[in-house]
């Protein structure tokens, strides 16, 4: 590569070095490269920089650690641009006068993909991961990408990445013409400054996407229309999938400076509405549930690799398909997971449990005659397991339960991705790490919970209001159809089981029901259910009960969860519902301590989260 001189740190998160008469910029703001206010102005200065030393020709930009940059600083959102704003600085990049290449290895997504559609080129190691995830938080890309991404690879292929969310590796961005060329992994920086240097001796100066408007399909009959229509299909209830097609339209249909500025103002109004919040609610509540304060760093973590299905409950469930129960289901997701050997009894005999990792019982009596090895898992996969078979008997340290959420067949949302853990009260550490890692495994987000699953439990009470509004005159297609418009299946749920059906009781009296009263009904006892769970310590934090509803129970990501929900309608009106309804209905509606107290201070769920983190 040549010798290398170092020109010297312009800010600490950019590390600008010389290798001849390249300019090699290098991001530094582990762990992700995220472009916060610091990171911006550091890109600028040493962009500029180098375009200002008459010794250099052409700059790399490369990413420090384990990736290209991972994007925008969410942190950093719903608040003013500080320093330089992203657009600003990405129009800073293209327009600089030497050529810029795009060094990518690891991920590159949202503003960091923008960050390289910026660069003039762009190189990526074949595992690159390049994306833009943006409308999975209820936003559209916000500094260019919807107007860069359909001027590199077609409208239609553009329209795909962005509403979808989903990223590209390497391979795929080079064949949809994202890249320039593919380089090495242990090569990249040498070869991103190998091409630079060509584009330098052949004169190839600055390429900007902007004024390339030859691949825009925007004269395609149809494309938007037929776009639209799938979205709506596909992200029913969704107002950012729209709102992506509508800018990428905006890049065939406007001069480039007024699309960016329709791009700008639609990412703004989509961060302020209510859809996006929640969608980023769910996206910290998701990395926070997998936070155990009590959990010590270095606990034991052992490697699952053999797991028995005991009791009579779990027998053939390995081969049962989309079986009923949590055990069952469980069951048949172990045995579905790569590099994971399921043991099955067969007929009466038990399997054989011996150098077996995890031991999975259907109830909690089955744990009591079995003979594991002393270091194996012993769980129970119930939604309502004995709490005497978490708390006696022996072995008690190596004891916990499992559920795996609802199974959501056929729903606009991914099935579930939930595994509730649930510590008795001498679960060992290192039991409670090894079980965390086994979620991780399964492509599952885990949360912890002490005395009981927090999914079941809330859907018993959900299940029995339901049953309660058609008694009192709602029909059964009625809830149904009110829950299905809130964005809930009913039937996966078991709330369909739920409602009764036949004429009521003689001398009943019944009435006229609205969809309203039915939506805010289930939903008040819902979070009501929730926050006894949480003043009693069931659940670590009441965004973790929300995390259960979105990965477990198919609750809308643009909901947010039914405590945010209740946060975001205001708790001092939940209490006073659940109020009148104990008062018509009995003291079983009376609203939770907590509700109480949260409501008399004028506090939220979220409050409580923050004083307990």
């Amino acid at each position: 590569m040549g010798s290398s001189n170092t020109l010297g740190s312009l800010r600490t998160v950019t590390e600008t070095r010389r290798v001849g008469a390249i300019a090699i910029v290098a991001l530094s703001a582990p762990p992700v490269n995220a472009l916060s206010e610091a990171l911006r102005l550091g890109i600028r200065d040493a962009v500029e920089a180098a375009e200002a030393d008459p010794e250099l020709s052409a700059i790399v930009l490369i990413g420090a650690g384990r990736m290209f940059c991972g994007g925008a600083d969410i942190t950093e959102f719903g608040r003013p641009w500080q320093g330089i704003g992203l657009g600003a600085l990405l129009d800073r990049v293209e327009d600089c006068a030497k050529p810029v290449v795009a060094a990518i290895h690891g991920m590159a997504l949202g503003g960091g993909l923008e960050l390289a559609l910026a660069c003039h080129y762009r190189l990526a190691t074949p595992a690159a991961r390049l994306g833009q995830p943006e409308v999975k938080l209820g936003l559209v890309p916000g500094a260019g990408g919807t107007q860069r991404l359909p001027r590199l690879v077609g409208t239609e292929k553009a329209l795909d990445m962005i509403v979808s969310g989903e990223p590209v590796d390497g391979r795929a961005a080079l064949d949809l013409g994202l890249l320039d060329a593919l380089a090495a992994e242990e090569g990249l920086e040498a070869e991103a400054v190998a091409f630079a240097g060509r584009l330098v001796a052949e004169g190839r100066g600055p390429r900007r996407v902007r004024e390339d408007d030859s691949r825009l399909e925007h004269g395609r009959i149809g494309l938007f229309a037929a776009a639209r229509e799938a979205a709506a299909r596909r992200y029913r209830g969704f107002e950012a999938p729209q709102a992506c097609i509508a800018c990428v339209e905006a890049a065939g249909t406007l001069p480039f400076a007024e699309a960016l500025a329709f791009e700008e103002r639609t990412f703004f109004a989509l961060m302020a509405g209510a859809q996006s919040i929640a969608q980023r609610h769910a996206f910290f509540a998701e990395r926070e549930a997998a936070k155990v304060p009590d959990l010590p760093a270095d606990a034991r973590r052992r490697p699952v690799r053999r797991v028995a299905l005991a009791g009579p409950d779990l027998a053939g469930a390995a081969f049962a398909g989309a079986a009923e129960g949590p055990g069952r289901r469980l069951a048949a997701i172990l045995s579905q997971a790569a590099g994971l050997t399921v043991l099955c009894a067969e007929g009466a005999a038990p399997p054989d449990l011996a150098g077996c990792d995890l031991v999975l019982a259907g109830q909690t009596r089955d744990l009591a005659s079995l003979e594991a090895d002393p270091e194996a898992i012993l769980a129970v996969a119930a939604d309502a397991p004995d709490p005497s078979g978490l708390a006696e008997g022996p072995r008690l340290e190596r004891v916990l339960g499992l559920h795996p959420g609802a199974p959501l067949p056929g729903s606009p949302l991914p099935g579930s991705r939930l595994l509730e853990i649930l510590r008795g009260p001498a679960t060992a550490p290192e039991v409670l790490a090894t079980a965390l890692g086994l979620a991780r495994g399964l492509g599952r987000v885990a949360v912890v919970t002490r005395g009981g699953f927090i999914g079941p439990r809330m859907l018993g009470r959900l299940r029995r209001e339901a049953g309660r509004l058609v008694h009192e005159g709602a029909s059964p297609e009625q809830v149904a159809r009110v829950l299905t418009e809130f964005g809930l299946a009913p039937a996966p749920l078991g709330l369909d089981a739920a409602l009764p059906e036949g004429e009521p009781a003689a001398g009943h009296h019944r009435r006229a029901v609205s969809d309203d009263e039915i939506l805010e009904r289930c939903l008040d006892t819902l979070v009501d259910a929730g926050a006894r769970i949480l003043e009693a310590g069931g659940a670590l934090r009441a965004s973790d009960i929300d995390v259960v509803w979105l990965a477990g129970y198919g609750w809308p990501a643009y909901r947010g969860g039914p405590m945010h929900g209740a946060d975001a309608q205001g708790l001092p009106a939940l209490r006073d519902r659940l109020r009148a309804l104990a008062d018509r209905g009995g003291p079983g509606y009376a609203p939770a301590s907590l509700i109480e107290r949260l409501a008399a201070e004028g506090g939220r769920f979220a409050d409580l989260d923050r004083r307990r983190a």
